[in-house]
C-alpha cells in the first residue's frame, strides 16, 4: 500500500521547495527521499506548471464559493475555540460533563498540545483569512505551512503506541528502490521494489518538463474538470447566509461564556448550558 502511494505521489508533487531532477528515475527517488526527510514540498515541485495552476485555481474557487463574512466568522470562532482549548485545558480535562475516565485522561492530556499546535498552524496559514485564502498559492503553502504540518503529523504519530510513521511508513519508504526498465524520449518504464520484495512496474511520461505517472496524465483533466464543474454549482443565498450567521452567533455566545470562565465551577456551568442548548 505504501509503495503504491509513493508511486502516485511521485507525480503529485525561488522558494524553499526541493528540486526534482530532469529524469523520471531521479524524480521518483527525489520524492521518496524528501518525504523521508519530511519535506512534502517536493510534491509541488514534481507537478507540471499547468497542473500547479489547476490546483491553485481549484483551491481559490473553493474558497471563493464561501461567503466572506461566514468564512472569516468560522475562522475567528476556531481561533477562539483553540485558545480556550489551550488556556482552559485543566478545566476541560476535569469536567464531569465530558466524562474522561482516568485511564483516558493521561493519553488525552499528552496529545492535547500537539493538536492545538496543529490547528494554530492551519489558522496562521493562507487559510487563516478569506482574503488570503482566495488567492491561494501552492508554492507558498508547501514552502512553509506544508512542511510544518508534516512535522506536526509526525509528532502526533509519535504519541501513539504504534507510531506508524517510525515503525511502518518510514521503514517502507527507506526500503524502496527504483530501477529504470526502459526509456524513450517522452516515456519511461520504472520498477519500484520495496524491502519485502514487492515489485510494481509503472509507466511515466514527460509533461511540461516534469515526469509523472502515465495514469495521472490520463485522469488529470477529467478530475480537474469535474472539480471545477462542481464548484461552479456552489452558491450562497442571502437567506441561507443569515441562517448560518445566526447559528455561528449562538456558537460564539457559548464560546464567550467558556472563555470568560475563571473557575472550574464557572466552566462546568458553561458546559452545562451548552449541553442544554444542543439538547
Amino acid at each position: 500500500m505504501v509503495l503504491s502511494a509513493v508511486i502516485f505521489l511521485a507525480g503529485c508533487g525561488g522558494s524553499n521547495l526541493p528540486d526534482v531532477p530532469d529524469d523520471a528515475k531521479g524524480t521518483a527517488e527525489a520524492v521518496v527521499n524528501n518525504i523521508v526527510d519530511k519535506k512534502p514540498g517536493v510534491l509541488w515541485s514534481a507537478l507540471p506548471p499547468s497542473y500547479q495552476n489547476d490546483v491553485n485555481e481549484i483551491v481559490q474557487s473553493a474558497v471563493s464559493s464561501f461567503d466572506k463574512d461566514i468564512y472569516d466568522k468560522v475562522v475567528n470562532l476556531l481561533r477562539t475555540a483553540n485558545r480556550i482549548l489551550k488556556e482552559k485545558k485543566s478545566f476541560i480535562l476535569k469536567s464531569e460533563q465530558l466524562g474522561y475516565r482516568a485511564k483516558d485522561l493521561e493519553e488525552v492530556s499528552r496529545n492535547w498540545d500537539v493538536f492545538t499546535d496543529l490547528l494554530d498552524v492551519l489558522l496562521d496559514s493562507q487559510f487563516g483569512s478569506f482574503d488570503e485564502a482566495k488567492v491561494f498559492e501552492g508554492e507558498q503553502f508547501f514552502s512553509g505551512t506544508g512542511t510544518v504540518l508534516m512535522e506536526k503529523l509526525v509528532a502526533i504519530s509519535a504519541l501513539t503506541p504504534e507510531d506508524p510513521w517510525v515503525n511502518e511508513i518510514l521503514p517502507n519508504l527507506k526500503g524502496i528502490t527504483v530501477e529504470e526498465v526502459s526509456k524513450g524520449e517522452k516515456s519511461v518504464i520504472l520498477k519500484f521494489s520495496d524491502a519485502n520484495g514487492a515489485n510494481d512496474v509503472r509507466s511515466f511520461v514527460r509533461v511540461e518538463g516534469k515526469w509523472i505517472p502515465a495514469e495521472m496524465q490520463i485522469a488529470w483533466k477529467q478530475v480537474v474538470a469535474v472539480a471545477k464543474a462542481e464548484l461552479a454549482k456552489q452558491s450562497a443565498t442571502p437567506a441561507g447566509k443569515m441562517n448560518v450567521l445566526l447559528i455561528l452567533g449562538l456558537v460564539e455566545g457559548v464560546l464567550n461564556e467558556l472563555d470568560k470562565a475563571k473557575t472550574e465551577e464557572e466552566f462546568n456551568q458553561a458546559i452545562e448550558n451548552l449541553a442544554n442548548l444542543l439538547g
